[in-house]
């Protein structure tokens, strides 16, 4: 058994820090100061992306959601995205391999 903390210290900018793999998925700590944003981007394979503290704008193309703690997107593989932190934020990144 291995205990994870997704707990962030200090805000600044955007930060990861990947938490734990295995052969099927990782597991990746996205920490986005208020007003960061990842631009558009996409994953190689099928993401799912939960907030965890804070909040955050999620688009994809013309469509736009507000993801607060606990609640959670899945997105195809290779669909380009992007993320803006509407205060501190704590991303868990689950990418599946």
């Amino acid at each position: 058994m291995k205990k994870i903390s997704w707990e962030m210290g200090e805000f600044s900018g955007v930060k990861t820090k990947l938490m734990h793999e295995n052969s099927a998925a990782k597991e990746i700590l996205i920490a986005m100061s208020k007003g960061a944003v990842l631009a558009d981007h996409a994953a190689p394979n099928e993401i799912s992306v939960q907030v965890l503290k804070g909040s955050v704008k999620f688009g994809i193309g013309d469509e736009i959601c507000e993801l607060k703690p606990i609640e959670m997107v899945t997105v195809e593989a290779k669909v380009t995205h992007f993320v803006q932190a509407n205060e501190d934020t704590i991303i868990r990144l689950s990418l599946a391999k």
